[in-house]
């Protein structure tokens, strides 16, 4: 996924006119004017003619739907592509412009903002139409995912600034950019306006060549455990990528890289792409990897972001303590001094600065052992909470007897509290998370806070609704514009929620169709938790009696109606019956479970 603003800081940085984008060989590009006359062209030695053969066997079919000439859109994407060592997907992209952002501002889906929308009803209908299609005729061996085919066509009713690509299969991918207004007009002029929608499409298009986005087993599993390496090699591949291929100069793309990470003061778990390509960097600087395996994409054939670098390995836990240097580049003890057994340069300088506090009880001295960690993390988590949390967030802090602190940050108390005590156990602070802050208000040391330690030790399903409500809050318009459309206005949301604040949620037309579709993605992304009935057409009716009922009565209904789907199933492989007889003995279980 690409954030906008990352692109747009680097014409703080430098001026663009005149400006060539280094070449992988170490060489520079030639600059020439396109044929129209209307923008630049770089090349490097022809090699957009040398794409492997293997990269010609699979397409990249961009639908360009926005005010932004197709051809220039077509020129980057052949640009990228040459760059791959193999590709193994075809590949769907569809762009399309938004204007301003509607204010009150509004998320769907997470993240992504709603905006005026600018194209016509027949563009909408041709472009879900195409989207319908590609699903539908994909050829992946799960089946479409409607629910997904669903959420991207109410993002393009809504005017959603999608940024995304999506892996259908490991051979089908599909990629969906809206170019809003303030990047479509950026006010330093074209050459801006064309390096913003280049590092779009690029970023969004290394995404599409990854080849191991779609591996099974060990990799998976290693993935969707709390931590892992692949959200930020993900997304940093990607930016690291993008950003390299951009007309600027050679010389100055560390300091590119790494300007943001100093002047930001980030740390893991801030801005993935941009954390991600300064891991990256100091990865190649110390020879763990080189830069041509992100730049052909053969970094991300084999999972090797989890199957060859142990985040455990000793290498790479001083490479993730040392990413974010003081300096617009690695000083020279990173990079070649080394030593598994000696601390890290952050560790050692709290060592140092601990002996201030050696008389300090810390617990009751929250705020003034960790007065310049939440000072450093206090911005970000206002602005999480009110994009994210509806103002309704906590914040907890927990400090450790050498000085280092830790906070966590969750739509409810308990969420915060578990993201607190999973910080402290990464780093080895020994003490105990204290709730600081209640939305925007500092209530350390209250009564309230007291009484909110307390609750962190109660069950998360009986705080399913305070726990998932950024959650509920992101995918209810969908739900509301699905259960009207499709639904006839009797559809039903299911809920399931884990003890480390994660949520999920299935919908559908019956009762057990919304409770299977919750179930498959509580599964799907390793929840452990009960599927609750959320809402009932447009009604919540969480925590009623009926919610409890149909929680019992959908269960037992579940397993009959699995067990029946698979007798019939039994006949169609033996030959008993043919698969028109199989689908008319299908409907009628379903029938029968409505």
């Amino acid at each position: 996924m690409f954030k906008q603003y990352i692109f747009l800081l680097i014409l703080s940085f430098f001026s663009i006119q005149g400006f060539a984008a280094g070449c992988p060989d170490g060489s520079e590009p030639v600059k020439s004017i396109s044929a129209d006359g209307t923008y630049f062209v770089f090349e490097c030695n022809n090699n957009t003619q040398n794409s492997s053969s293997a990269n010609q066997n699979y397409d990249i079919t961009i639908v360009n739907k926005s005010s932004f000439p197709t051809k220039i859109l077509q020129e980057w994407a052949d640009s990228a592509s040459s760059k791959m060592a193999s590709r193994e997907s075809d590949i769907l992209v569809l762009l399309y412009d938004v204007g301003q952002v509607i204010n009150p501002v509004k998320n769907l889906y997470g993240s992504f903002r709603l905006h005026q929308v600018l194209m016509s009803p027949k563009e909408i209908n041709e472009s879900k139409k195409l989207i319908e299609d590609w699903f539908i005729n994909s050829g992946c061996s799960g089946g479409a995912d409607y629910g997904l085919m669903n959420d991207i066509k109410v993002g393009l009713d809504k005017g959603l600034d999608w940024s995304s690509q999506w892996t259908l299969c490991t051979n089908k991918r599909l990629i969906v950019m809206a170019l809003p207004e303030e990047m479509r007009s950026n006010p330093q002029g074209q050459d801006a306006v064309f390096i913003d929608i280049q590092g779009f499409l690029q970023h969004e298009l290394y995404h599409a060549f990854q080849h191991d986005l779609a591996n099974t087993g060990e990799c998976r599993n290693r993935r969707d455990k709390k931590n892992s390496n692949s959200s930020w090699m993900i997304e940093g591949g990607a930016r690291y990528f993008a950003e390299r291929l951009l007309p600027l100069p050679k010389a100055d793309f560390k300091d590119l890289i790494l300007r943001p990470i100093y002047e930001n003061k980030m740390v893991l778990g801030d801005a993935e792409d941009v954390v991600g390509a300064a891991i990256l960097l100091l990865m190649i600087e110390r020879g763990l990897i080189n830069e041509s395996e992100i730049m052909d994409g053969s970094l991300f054939h084999d999972c090797a972001r989890e199957l060859k670098f142990d985040k455990n390995s000793d290498e790479m836990k001083f490479v993730l303590s040392n990413w974010n240097n003081e300096e617009y580049e690695f000083s020279l003890e990173i990079l070649l001094d080394y030593d598994a057994s000696r601390p890290s340069k952050d560790e050692n300088k709290e060592d140092a600065t601990s002996k201030e506090y050696q008389t300090v009880n810390y617990n009751t001295k929250l705020d003034e052992v960790c007065q310049g960690h939440i000072q450093a993390n206090w911005p970000g988590y206002i602005d999480i909470n009110k994009n994210e949390f509806n103002s309704k967030g906590f914040m907890f802090v927990v400090s450790g007897e050498d000085g280092r602190c830790e906070n966590g940050i969750g739509p409810s108390s308990l969420a915060a509290f578990e993201d607190c005590t999973y910080a402290k156990e990464q780093n080895n602070i020994v003490g105990t998370c204290e709730p600081y802050a209640q939305g925007e208000e500092v209530i350390w040391g209250s009564s309230e806070s007291n009484q909110k330690s307390t609750l962190e030790t109660t069950e998360p399903e009986n705080y399913v609704e305070e726990i998932c409500q950024g959650h509920i809050q992101a995918n209810w318009p969908g739900y509301i514009d699905i259960n009207k459309n499709e639904f006839n206005s009797k559809g039903y949301m299911y809920i399931v929620s884990d003890k480390d604040g994660r949520c999920e949620h299935g919908i559908g037309p019956t009762s057990l169709a919304a409770y299977d579709d919750c179930t498959h993605w509580k599964e799907e992304n390793n929840i452990i938790g009960t599927c609750e009935l959320y809402a009932k057409g447009e009604e919540v009716v969480w925590g009623s009696s009926e919610s409890n009922q149909k929680s019992t009565v959908d269960t037992t209904e579940s397993e009959d109606y699995v067990e029946k789907l698979k007798q019939i199933r039994s006949l169609l492989d033996t030959g008993i019956i043919n698969k028109e007889d199989f689908e008319k003995m299908k409907q009628k279980i379903i029938d029968t479970m409505n």
